[in-house]
């Protein structure tokens, strides 16, 4: 056991618990030991989680919290104004978007594309998980997520997204697939947050 002071982004030869101001976790990690600092990679990896501490019910406390953050400037009336888009990780960095590029044509991109992508990627990620867990380890995981915007009587609104799924991997049967393709997507974190309509399709590809 270590303390906070000690956590460098190292690994360590046992469980640790992290002291901070949020609660205290103890993680154990499949592959080494990490800090605090390390937190996305150490959840990423962790076979499990268990609370340690104050003993308070897990339903009613997060085991994990993390924080993602974007910036977004408009400047202008909605039909003649641009704005622009950054991320905390810096790969979207003043990336433009408009009413163009949201409802025409035009340089940049739009929200309803980047929850399109989300989904597909945190879906995929899901889908790679849960083929993992039941022993299959594929080779490759496409998506391709399609997000349906309509002008109804109460405005815009994002009525679906379609994920059309085809994967490599090996020694699967399609019954097992669609399995852990119906999991990944209730699982999903992204999915859960949305309140549309998700449909999907899956297929194995040779």
């Amino acid at each position: 056991m270590i303390n906070a002071a000690s956590c460098r982004d190292r690994k360590l030869p046992g469980v640790f618990t992290a002291i901070s101001s949020r609660p205290v976790f103890r993680v154990s990690i499949a592959k080494g030991y990490y800090c605090q600092r390390n937190k996305v990679l150490a959840h990423f990896l962790a076979n499990r989680m268990e609370r340690g501490g104050s003993g308070t019910s897990a339903k009613l406390r997060p085991f994990f919290i993390m924080d993602r953050k974007a910036s977004v400037i408009w400047n202008g009336t909605l039909r003649e104004g641009t704005g622009t888009l950054s991320t905390e990780s810096g790969v979207l960095a003043d990336t433009q978007y408009s009413f163009r590029t949201r409802f025409a044509e035009g340089r940049g991109t739009n929200p309803d594309e980047l929850i399109a992508a989300s989904l597909g990627g945190c879906f995929s990620m899901a889908l790679s998980n849960e083929l993992g867990i039941s022993g299959f380890h594929p080779h490759r995981i496409e998506t391709l997520a399609t997000a349906t915007l309509e002008d109804l009587a109460a405005g815009w609104t994002l009525t679906r997204i379609q994920l059309d799924v085809h994967a490599s991997v090996p020694d699967v049967s399609q019954a097992q697939f669609m399995e852990a393709a119906l999991a990944a997507k209730t699982k999903c974190p992204v999915a859960r947050l949305l309140n549309t309509t998700i449909n999907m399709s899956a297929s194995l590809t040779p």
